[in-house]
């Protein structure tokens, strides 16, 4: 594409023109202003001492350069050290007897015509080399098309801070056993899909297989492209350009959704149809996790077989053996920058081991926690070692401060929901609270840019029930989020503000004197959060849970419920008199009417439930205790019921004359739940509610209990009964000893570990 090179101001022209000869002579032109060394635009001194010019020569007809020449040939002739060789790099176009005429009036400096650059040249060069292209803005900024085809902020603007990530990265990487396999589905498709969990090394494996592509072939451009961006990565493309395209996580970090997918569908397919247009010049890398892909294919139906063929030869990067962790903490350790001692001492005292066998495994925390280990000193390793990454408060701030804002906010988010917080109520909170910490509006893709960002070293993201759940992946980070978050009362205002789930205030901050919750609070923001959840009562909610089913565990979305959240609530403040009130009085326009309590009570805590009718009009009460005494739904209930009997006056006084239904409405909610379970963990608790019936009330429960112990010691529900695990509840999934199966792994491979690490203190020996 032809360029106006008089757009660039005489230095602009001059800095151009020593980028094109660094590039082109693989060497490091330097420019120079004017000074002592006579107007030279740049110079090279090459390993022998001999010194190599170049001339920027900004002119707009070549008649005016021709009459510029003789003189310029004359100031080579009196420079302190003429120059072995002369580059000559003009504005404007030259044919051959152009540069003919120019080679025979700068003999001896210009020793060929190869050495002289017209715009020609120049255009030539700059689409071999784009990143000199576009550093070189003024060439292109007032062209609209050129704009519209190499103004990509969201690839540009990272193109160097990408590159020198992928060089870093360079220094520590393991290769993956399935890296042949991807190169191989290079040469022959042009295309290759990696697919895997997060923290498989996807990105990282990407990233270096394509700079490997870039050093075989110096001018192919690296593009990188995050996220869901198949129409920009459709723009970058050059025909008969060499292009290396590596579009990371590129169906997001969230799934796919019904709008807009059958556009999307039509980019991927055109991307694939391009790649295979090129015939090899163009090189298309992608990765995604297994689950988003899934979900993908599942949306799109399947119908396209480019799409097809990719993804039915897509390459798996499974969980990372033991060799291969062992061997990435070695190239972390020999990149951190330890001295001999302190390499004496790791492998003299085995330091490696508890960072390969760590928990919380992690290269990026392991890098990070190795860049401190070099400012301890040796006789200490040990002790800083085995405190493990759990307990570097100070570390946990440097990983902290080294996260975009966009992470950072989803960090905080994350440290209030903790375990298997929805993905949507996640990203509704993090929009809100986004502008209120950082000062703007969260950018378009921020959430799922922070997702990827922060997966795997800090959270961990899985699909159940169609939809994404988060969790923190270190407790010790929550520990340090939380800590954070105590001393910072903006920070605490905009979080209460920005909640999204009843449970995530609840369970975070102090409302009442005495509460566990982490972050205390000062009186307007305890009034504040109170508002807040009572905002959040009526609002619809459900927590991930699994329930076993035979032998299987299933996820199950369990909703919440106003009853159950109120329970929650009161169990705080019921010890509070003067609180309790004052959330009363809150609580009045959205405590249901009289005869809806029922389902309240169906919903929520008994205990609580009628601890509240206490601070009721006084005219409701004995309505709502009668309701009560209708609505015991378990043994649980009916306990609560006569524990506030026997408490209560006034209760007492109410339901007295209704004593025989009292009484039977207790034994007949304990009967049917008897009859209902053969769980012997349930039927304990069962008795034991029978127990404080007993007490408070005086009845008689023996008939009950008989049932009980009849089921447990005379074979009423079988051997088999006591032999299972009980029907229960569990926020974290079944799954097999990870950390055991390691072990095993790592015990097999010891001693060529071991080795390894010996030869590191003989390479340091070596270089001192």
């Amino acid at each position: 594409m032809p360029h106006n090179y008089l757009f660039l101001s005489p230095s602009g022209f001059e800095t151009l023109a020593a980028d094109i000869l660094s590039a082109v002579h693989s060497v490091d032109f330097e420019r120079y202003g004017e000074g002592p060394d006579g107007g030279i635009d740049c110079k090279h001194v090459t390993a022998e001492g001999d010194v190599w010019v170049g001339q920027a020569k900004r002119y707009k007809n070549v008649a005016a350069l021709l009459r510029a020449l003789p003189k310029e040939r004359q100031k080579m002739w009196v420079l302190k050290v003429p120059p072995k060789r002369y580059f000559l790099v003009t504005a404007c176009s030259l044919t051959p007897g152009n540069k003919d005429t120019i080679l025979q009036t700068m003999q001896p400096f210009i020793r060929a015509t190869a050495d002289i650059y017209g715009a020609d040249e120049l255009d030539a060069l700059l689409a071999q080399h784009p990143a000199i292209y576009r550093k070189n803005y003024s060439l292109w900024l007032h062209n609209i098309e050129q704009l519209t085809h190499y103004l990509n902020p969201a690839h540009y603007v990272r193109y160097d801070m990408v590159h020198e990530r992928l060089l870093a990265d360079a220094k520590i990487y393991v290769a993956p056993k399935a890296q042949p396999t991807i190169i191989e589905q290079l040469a022959i498709h042009h295309c290759c899909l990696i697919v895997g969990n997060p923290g498989m090394g996807k990105s990282t494996t990407a990233g270096q297989i394509a700079l490997q592509l870039q050093i075989q072939t110096p001018s192919a451009e690296l593009i990188w492209i995050n996220d869901r961006n198949f129409d920009q990565a459709l723009q970058l493309i050059r025909p008969q350009a060499s292009q290396i395209l590596v579009l990371d996580d590129f169906l997001g970090a969230t799934f796919l959704h019904n709008d807009g997918i059958l556009a999307f569908e039509r980019d991927w397919q055109a991307l694939l149809f391009r790649a295979k247009q090129a015939n090899g010049q163009l090189k298309c890398l992608f990765t995604t996790r297994n689950y988003i892909l899934e979900q993908a294919l599942t949306q799109l139906g399947g119908g396209n077989s480019a799409i097809a063929q990719l993804c039915g030869q897509a390459v798996q990067l499974e969980h990372t053996s033991a060799k291969l962790r062992a061997e990435l903490v070695y190239r972390l350790v020999d990149a951190a920058g330890f001295t001999e001692a302190q390499i004496t001492t790791l492998v003299k005292e085995e330091l490696y081991w508890p960072l390969i066998k760590a928990t919380d495994f992690s290269p990026r925390l392991i890098e990070m926690f190795c860049e401190k280990l070099t400012s301890v000193p040796a006789a200490q390793l040990k002790f800083t070692i085995d405190q493990g990454i759990e307990g570097q408060t100070q570390l946990w701030q440097q990983v902290f401060n080294r996260q975009s804002p966009e992470a950072q906010t989803l960090l905080y988010l994350c440290a209030l929901a903790c375990n298997y917080a929805n993905g949507t109520e996640l990203k509704r909170a993090f929009n809100t609270l986004y502008p209120q910490i950082q000062g703007r509006m969260a950018p378009l893709n921020g959430f799922d840019q922070a997702l990827i960002e922060l997966e795997p070293a800090f959270i961990t993201t899985a699909q159940y029930l169609n939809d994404i759940w988060v969790s923190p992946a270190n407790p010790s980070l929550v520990d340090f989020l939380q800590g954070g978050i105590n001393n910072n009362n903006p920070l605490i205002d905009a979080l209460i503000h920005s909640l999204e789930h009843f449970d995530w205030g609840l369970k975070n901050f102090k409302i009442a004197e005495g509460s566990s919750s982490p972050v205390a609070l000062k009186p307007k923001q305890r009034d504040a959060l109170v508002d807040k959840l009572l905002e959040l009562l009526t609002e619809p909610g459900s927590h991930l849970l699994q329930t076993r089913q035979g032998d299987s565990l299933e996820w199950y979305n369990h909703p919440d419920t106003f009853g159950g959240k109120l329970t929650e609530l009161w169990r705080l403040v019921v010890d509070d008199t003067q609180q309790a009130r004052v959330l009363v009085e809150k609580l009045k326009g959205q405590l249901p009417a009289t005869q809806d309590w029922p389902e309240l009570y169906k919903q929520g805590g008994m205990a609580e439930l009628l601890d509240i009718t206490r601070y009721l009009a006084r005219d409701q009460q004995p309505t709502l205790w009668q309701l009560a005494m209708h609505n015991l739904n378990n043994s649980e209930d009916a306990a609560a019921l006569a524990k506030f009997y026997q408490l209560n006056s006034d209760a007492g006084k109410a339901l007295k004359p209704q004593w025989a239904l009292l009484e039977d409405n207790i034994l007949d909610a304990c009967e049917s739940e008897i009859d209902r379970t053969e769980d012997p963990d349930h039927l304990e608790g069962i008795l034991g509610d029978l127990y404080r019936i007993e007490d408070a009330l005086e009845l008689d429960v023996k008939p009950c209990i008989h049932d009980i112990y009849g089921k447990v010691f005379e074979d009423d529900c079988g051997d088999e009964a006591f032999d299972e695990p009980p029907a229960s509840y569990y926020h974290y999934p079944e799954t097999p000893d990870e950390q055991g199966d390691l072990e095993r792994r790592l015990l097999r491979v010891r001693a060529e570990v071991d080795e390894m690490f010996l030869g590191a203190v003989k390479d340091s020996r070596r270089q001192i």
